[in-house]
């Protein structure tokens, strides 16, 4: 699938959970049928538009055609600005906690009045979405787990702020013999303007000496946790630093996880799922198999994806 083609998708499918909140169960049909053909479309989306025949894909008609223009012409869709602006929930930010999706967050909204992560956080402390249909308390615990237990008012850094930090650990892991590869992954990779916190993967054949380089950098105020392959830190300017050392098979599946965002991962899990496979930070499965892992490249060629941008991988 071309880049653009699950850009457009995305957008597309965000519209009608959108629609979905307002009760417009036919826009919705309308919409996601016309986001499942572009994403089985085996031409690019840019080569239909230019052609003029963007309602000749299957479920496109005038209305959504237009609003497929604009976004391929502007980067953005009005209506869906538009819809985002007036709606009473959060639904992108809710959309990005995983085991949620359009129903379960509509039904959350309507019982229990959740709008946005921060009511959600709230609902599931007081233990109030387990008696929910379709819920359970392990659902409630991995709505925990995946929102983290984090305070929202968490403070985010200015990017220029934090760039001289990422390169001076980048480079000082980067100069050990042991390492053989680094990257500075999540809202740092994807080049946010703020960013909350750094974290860092590394390949390496001595991950204990990459730890003891690690916790041993200028300024740090103090030490979060520490094992084998893992460690986090805080700076005394109050940046987390998070490191993990991954093996080399797994590189790439790792940069996807890590770099997300959690939209972009959780809506590649359910395209992975799709076509018969498992996708996490360690591979992509076929079973007990692993299939791709070792590039981001590969994952997404095997997913029949064109490799995207880390900066494009939002909604």
């Amino acid at each position: 699938m071309a880049a653009k083609n699950y850009q457009v998708a995305e957008i597309l499918y965000m519209v009608a959970d959108y629609l979905d909140l307002e009760g417009e169960e036919f826009k919705v049909r309308a919409y996601r049928r016309a986001a499942r053909s572009i994403e089985n479309l085996s031409q690019s989306i840019e080569d239909v538009a230019k052609s003029g025949k963007l309602q000749e894909i299957p479920g496109v008609g005038e209305a959504i055609a237009k609003k497929i223009d604009e976004f391929l012409r502007t980067g953005k869709m009005e209506h869906l600005e538009k819809l985002k602006r007036k709606s009473p929930v959060d639904m992108e930010s809710l959309n990005a906690v995983e085991s949620l999706g359009p129903k379960k967050i509509k039904l959350l909204y309507q019982r229990l009045g959740v709008r946005n992560v921060e009511h959600l956080s709230k609902a599931a402390k007081e233990a109030k979405i387990r008696g929910l249909p379709g819920f359970g308390e392990l659902s409630e615990s991995k709505i925990l787990q995946s929102l983290g237990n984090v305070s929202s008012n968490k403070r985010r850094f200015p990017r220029e702020e934090v760039v001289p930090i990422a390169e001076m650990i980048r480079k000082k892991l980067q100069s050990m013999n042991v390492v053989e590869k680094v990257e500075v992954v999540g809202s740092y990779r994807r080049k946010k303007e703020t960013v909350g916190d750094l974290d860092i993967l590394v390949v390496s054949s001595s991950p204990s000496e990459v730890m003891d380089a690690f916790l041993n950098i200028d300024g740090i105020d103090h030490t979060i946790g520490e094992g084998e392959k893992k460690a986090s830190l805080v700076l005394d300017n109050g940046l987390q630093v998070d490191l993990r050392v991954v093996g080399a098979e797994s590189y790439g599946a790792a940069l996807i996880y890590f770099t997300g965002s959690k939209y972009h991962n959780i809506r590649l899990r359910k395209i992975a799922i799709k076509k018969g496979y498992k996708l996490n930070e360690y591979g992509l499965f076929k079973g007990d198999e692993m299939v791709a892992g070792s590039t981001e490249e590969e994952v997404y060629r095997e997913l029949g994806l064109d490799y995207i941008d880390p900066e494009n991988r939002e909604e």
